[in-house]
């Protein structure tokens, strides 16, 4: 190659490094609007791109975030955060270069939902690639609760590392959750415990609302003594197929759980394995979720006092019909448990069949519950029993329950 060629080489590939950031950060901007705009599409959670300053080798945004609360038909702020952009093509992650396409960098929070509330902290870094590969990871560290709430404060949490990985369009997405939970030296018999909190998800797009993947959650301990709860050795699988599009009953999950203890105010079991198939529930109910959540953090002077818990069964109350009443199905292949109450070991089989009522009624629990069916087997040591349902009425061995209200 002489030196014109050279020289000419040399010019191009310049020319080239120094177009790329500027290319780069017109595609970065163009993945956080395509990003924001699919949490704000399957999330209770709203965000809103504030003050995009696009310069040619670096950027600067803020995003607003809010949580939407279904009942008051309002959003509750929870805080804008500012982010810095650097473009490619070589970024450094914690002092790890790396080929990228962009860089992005958060860690201060500018305002927060209220003033006596600890604001949420986190380390924020995102790469991503020439071949439209995006890397996230996040470092939370959960606040406190606020000064009106001191003298209820429990426990001392560890920060939170969640990492992402999903390909330009968000097609395909792996998520990963770790949370140590409580610190150690303050674990005690009246405090609330927590170990080894961890969360694999595998998801891939359909389309907009349209979901299909695996998520695996494991619990090595969960105690809230107040409450009383206990969880040990807990490991839940769900495979699902998940449709948020309202009036489409797509949701389909297969469930597959075993813990050691799984103690709530209402039973104690131990050694507890499940396998169930739900088939066409409305995940739209799910939202239900997310204002309880928004409430138990905004409301309550403490997550675990008796107006809580009030809240939490209400809730359910009102979730579980929602969910169920388009005509879900619930199939139990497996569902056994040590009862510490009764002192038996309880295996049930069968298949529960959910009504499709008027709209005015599908919030109902009784409701619901009046125009059940469903056919389950209970073997109780080595006692088998018959459980029949039609229409809320119940008969064990072909005889009327009298604890049924409808029989």
């Amino acid at each position: 190659m002489n030196k014109k060629q050279l020289t000419i080489a040399l010019i191009v590939l310049t020319a080239f490094l120094f177009g790329l950031p500027g290319l780069m950060g017109f595609l970065a901007k163009q993945h956080i609007e395509r990003a924001v705009y699919l949490s704000n599409l399957n999330t209770a959670l709203d965000f809103e791109i504030l003050n995009y300053q696009q310069n040619w080798f670096s950027s600067s945004f803020q995003i607003a975030s809010s949580i939407e609360d279904e009942f008051e038909e309002s959003n509750t702020d929870l805080g804008t955060y500012d982010f810095s952009l650097k473009h490619g093509p070589i970024t450094f992650i914690n002092n790890q270069p790396g080929v990228g396409a962009f860089y992005i960098f958060s860690n201060t929070p500018q305002k927060t939902h209220s003033q006596d509330a600890s604001p949420l902290h986190f380390i924020a870094h995102a790469r991503a690639g020439f071949l439209g590969n995006i890397q996230l990871n996040l470092n939370l560290n959960i606040p406190e609760q606020s000064s009106t709430h001191a003298s209820n404060s429990t426990a001392d949490f560890l920060p939170m590392i969640i990492s992402v990985d999903s390909d330009s369009e968000f097609n395909q997405i792996n998520f990963r959750l770790h949370w140590q939970g409580t610190n150690p030296k303050h674990h005690s018999n009246n405090k609330v415990k927590i170990e080894n909190i961890s969360l694999l998800s595998r998801l891939s797009r359909q389309d907009d609302e349209h979901w299909q993947g695996e998520s695996i959650l494991s619990i090595q301990d969960l105690s809230v003594p107040s409450t009383p709860i206990d969880l040990k050795n807990l490991r839940l699988k769900v495979t699902n197929s998940i449709s948020i599009e309202e009036s489409n009953r797509a949701t389909n999950l297969t469930i597959e759980a075993e813990s050691r203890v799984l103690k709530t105010p209402w039973n104690h079991w131990e050694n507890l394995t499940l396998n169930a198939l739900i088939q066409d529930a409305d995940l739209n109910a799910m939202i239900s979720l997310y204002d309880l959540i928004q409430r138990a953090y905004f409301e309550f002077d403490s997550a675990f006092d008796e107006y809580a818990q009030l809240e939490y069964m209400t809730t359910i109350q009102t979730l579980t019909p929602e969910l169920l009443s388009d005509n879900a199905t619930v199939k139990f292949k497996a569902l056994s448990y040590y009862s510490t109450q009764e002192k038996q070991i309880k295996n049930i089989t069968g298949e529960i069949f959910f009504p499709d009522l008027p709209e005015y009624m599908d919030d109902h629990l009784i409701s619901l519950i009046s125009q059940t069916s469903g056919d389950i087997e209970l073997r109780t040591n080595n006692e088998k029993e018959d459980i029949r349902i039609n229409k809320g009425k119940i008969t064990l061995n072909n005889e009327p329950l009298d604890l049924s209200i409808f029989n």
